[in-house]
């Protein structure tokens, strides 16, 4: 009798939790709050044009099956940054009311979006010596060499 109690009590499925996202309730916040840099390392001016160039790449009208909501492009910019300014996925759940699947989704299709964007001429390097050259050129422009085993910097225009 508790065998068969038990393994009822496992066959039953939690129910889906309903995210919800507010378009731009965050940006809004951020705005009034004057963090809007330190949390996207960037302008809210660079985040606009960085949209721009990502839109054609990032626009979708897939709504996500659980919430039905729309998955808006500023969305995906504002997630694959936070990710990148090294955002967990369980703070961008949080923060942006999505699932772990939306959250890893949305950053795998921002960062494709950057690599493949011609505008920002994004060029990964390709061998050792490469490498070697900018990390040794970010340690020699640092205050006693303090910056170390960095190879890359995004500039803001």
């Amino acid at each position: 009798m508790v065998q068969a109690i038990f393994l009822s009590s496992c066959r039953e499925r939690r129910s889906r939790w309903q995210y919800e996202r507010q378009r731009n309730k965050l940006l809004e916040k951020l705005r009034h709050e004057g963090k809007f840099h330190t949390r996207f390392r960037m302008s809210e001016t660079a985040f606009n044009d960085l949209i721009g160039l990502l839109r054609s790449a990032l626009k979708r009208v897939i709504y996500n099956s659980r919430s039905k909501q729309q998955i808006f492009v500023e969305l995906v910019v504002a997630i694959g940054l936070r990710w990148l300014a090294g955002g967990s996925y369980q703070m961008i759940e949080d923060v942006f009311g999505v699932s772990t699947t939306e959250a890893y989704r949305s950053r795998n299709k921002f960062i494709d979006a950057l690599l493949n964007c011609d505008q920002l001429q994004i060029r990964l390097l390709t061998t050792v010596t490469e490498w070697e050259e900018v990390r040794r050129g970010f340690e020699s422009k640092s205050l006693g060499g303090v910056i170390n085993g960095c190879v890359g910097a995004i500039k803001e225009l």
